[in-house]
């Protein structure tokens, strides 16, 4: 009984006890999950000192604070939710930023897997008086969707993250053109 619950529990669709498949496969990123909401904490935390200098009126100061501290939650919410492909409704259910968008299984034609990296190098060292650069590194992959319903780039904050969700694509919508490239 527990190996067979511990199997259920990894594989969404494992046959349930009435033999019927699950329709249903859910992919969280917690890269990007738990990104997000921090970006949009630091920039309230740094508005609170930013905004009273800028305006003036207190009550439209406290109104943008608010509603930037209710995206944390909201941000958090979306992303947990994670990529949900649904067979029987035919939607893959995606997070951007703080909505969620869908599109339908049967209309993605194409699935082009896109590697960007960006470098850049700080000077840090030098405001103390080390001579050396520290180089940083930043890595998104992408998955841009095309279809009846125009194109859609879908964000991962890893590789692994990617290709799972290309794994449930290729499995809930077998006539998808995947082709990778950087």
């Amino acid at each position: 009984m527990a190996g067979r619950r511990s199997r259920i529990i990894e594989d969404d669709d494992a046959e349930d006890t009435a033999g019927e498949q699950r329709q249903r496969t859910r992919i969280v990123d917690w890269k990007l999950a738990t990104l997000l909401p921090i970006q949009f904490l630091i920039v309230s935390i740094i508005l609170i000192f930013v905004l009273p200098e800028i305006i003036r009126d207190l009550r439209i100061n406290i109104f943008i604070l608010l509603v930037l501290f209710a995206l944390v939650p909201i941000s958090l919410t979306v992303q947990l939710i994670g990529y949900v492909f649904d067979t029987t409704t035919d939607r893959l259910r995606y997070p951007f930023y703080t909505i969620r968008r869908r599109v339908q299984l049967s209309e993605i034609r194409d699935a082009n897997c896109q590697n960007i990296t960006k470098r850049w190098s700080s000077d840090w060292g030098r405001a103390i008086g080390e001579s050396n650069k520290q180089s940083h590194v930043r890595r998104r992959y992408y998955v841009n969707l095309s279809g009846r319903f125009g194109a859609r780039r879908l964000v991962f904050g890893s590789k692994y993250k990617r290709d799972q969700f290309l794994s449930a694509l290729k499995q809930y919508a077998p006539r998808v053109k995947i082709t990778r490239w950087s």
